[in-house]
């Protein structure tokens, strides 16, 4: 006999599902995270929007008067503000065009689900009819399915980065339309101030001394000692009758409300870009410290697994630039590290571009830490079979875990005098078993009566051997003398 098996078609096909099933539920994660903050993002705007419609917008006749400068600019800033808080702008976030991403995403899984249901049933036909061994087409199609799950998950990882960039912009509008009340806020005390401000023209003195120092001097801080000047000399060589005929008091009034309006905007816009540096960092640290993966050990117990967030992960799966101290990890933490100190310098530009980094940075990490996860997942299945099948085989079988974790499991196995030690069971990057043998035959040369069992067996799991070599050639011939090789479709293994 031969061709494919009706066992191996099934073997691709559960690979195909296991694909699918983890897919699914990070996207449904991502899509429940996303419309959660939009749900709350437009609670919170009703809020705020009615709460608006009651701040004072227009100042006084008399302030108007005395300081029609100031009154302009902030009755202009709280028709700008006002004008600003638009709802719609959350319907510009990108999760309408996410959605029909996903959509798209779902059609094309009930498609590839249909294609593999329709392998499955050609498999059971075969089975009925006693050809499960001539399944070559069945094989071949099944591939192709599994290989289409494969993209569809990684199509899925770029669809979970988007939805994560919805949540992020919907809290930052959020932030911002919390922010536009505070302003609308300070806004209105300001008219307030300048109403008052009008009726005691006299209180040249009190109304500079109401200026926060500190702030002017970190802010205006030449301009702000040039109105000092100017304070100082005109109560000096000023009386309170010239100062109502000539005009000159609502000048120097004028000039020091001016500076206040003018030191608020700076003081306004240096809170905004903090707020929304902090906004930044707490959405990365977000990132990096929510328990996310699970450990892929644990999902072959019972029990809930227990989980990781992305740079434990890394550190104890992931492996070359990913590993502690080395590369990624070391620069996405000493990154962090920056951009805290940055913030807390109030040297936000810097910040932001730092930020844009460590974006990206932690985007390659998660995508990465997605394969690995995949990979350890295929490689303590791979091992789970091997196992299995020596058990089966009347093997005693000890396995454990290889001091280097990307060397994976190793199995070692023995009946009698003859000893297989599958020294390194592995799943390489590009998804690749990989599995090294080491075999000590017994006094009578088991190796060319060992493997064709071993292989059959193992060939129903999954795992399928063209030949077995050893110095190139193949044991079915009888030569037990050196190093072997195995030769697989599905793997690379070596004893």
């Amino acid at each position: 006999m031969s061709g494919r098996k009706a066992s191996e078609v099934n073997g691709l096909l559960r690979n195909g599902e296991k694909t699918r099933k983890g897919s699914m539920e990070s996207l449904d994660s991502s899509l429940r995270d996303a419309n959660n903050a939009l749900a709350a993002a437009r609670k919170k705007y009703g809020e705020l929007s009615e709460l608006s419609k009651n701040i004072r917008s227009k100042a006084s006749k008399e302030a108007r008067q005395t300081f029609p400068n100031a009154v302009s600019d902030v009755e202009a800033e709280i028709t700008e503000l006002r004008a600003s808080l638009d709802s719609d702008s959350l319907s510009d976030l990108g999760f309408e065009k996410c959605e029909e991403t996903r959509a798209k995403i779902l059609r094309d899984y009930s498609s590839t689900d249909s294609r593999a249901e329709a392998v499955r049933q050609a498999i059971q036909r075969r089975i009925k009819n006693g050809k499960q061994w001539y399944c070559d087409k069945e094989y071949a199609d099944a591939r192709e399915v599994t290989n289409d799950y494969k993209q569809l998950g990684k199509r899925v990882d770029n669809l979970r980065n988007d939805y994560s960039a919805v949540s992020r912009a919907a809290n930052q509008y959020l932030s911002k339309v919390g922010r536009t009340i505070d302003r609308l806020h300070e806004l209105a005390s300001r008219l307030n101030e300048l109403d008052d401000q009008a009726k005691r023209t006299r209180e040249v003195q009190s109304i500079f001394e109401s200026i926060d120092s500190k702030l002017a001097e970190k802010f205006l801080a030449k301009e702000y000692e040039t109105l000092r000047e100017n304070v100082k000399n005109s109560l000096k060589s000023i009386t309170d009758y010239i100062f109502y005929d000539s005009g000159y008091y609502r000048g120097i009034l004028s000039e020091i409300t001016d500076f206040e309006t003018k030191l608020q905007k700076k003081h306004a816009e240096f809170l905004e870009i903090k707020s929304s540096v902090k906004a930044d960092i707490d959405s990365l640290n977000k990132r990096l410290e929510n328990k996310v993966y699970s450990v892929p050990e644990d999902e072959f117990r019972k029990g809930e697994p227990r989980k990781m967030n992305l740079m434990d992960f890394l550190s104890q799966y992931a492996k070359g630039r990913y590993n502690v101290g080395n590369n990624n990890i070391s620069e996405i933490n000493d990154l962090m590290k920056s951009i805290k100190g940055l913030y807390n310098e109030e040297r936000f530009d810097e910040a932001k571009e730092k930020i844009g980094k460590a974006v990206g940075l932690i985007n390659e990490a998660s995508s990465y830490a997605a394969l690995t996860h995949g990979n350890k997942m295929k490689t303590i299945q791979t091992a789970l079979d091997i196992r299995e099948t020596m058990v089966d085989l009347g093997y005693y079988v000890r396995t454990s875990a290889n001091k280097d974790s990307d060397d994976g499991f190793c199995i070692e196995c023995r009946i009698g005098d003859e000893i297989i030690n599958f020294d390194k069971v592995t799943v390489t990057d590009d998804g690749k078993p990989v599995i090294d043998i080491n075999h000590k035959e017994d006094t009578k040369g088991t190796c060319a009566k060992s493997w064709p069992s071993i292989t059959s067996k193992l060939a129903e799991k999954g795992l399928f051997f063209e030949d077995i070599k050893k110095d190139g050639v193949s044991i079915f011939k009888h030569d037990t003398k050196a190093q072997s090789q195995i030769s697989t479709t599905e793997s690379t293994s070596h004893y």
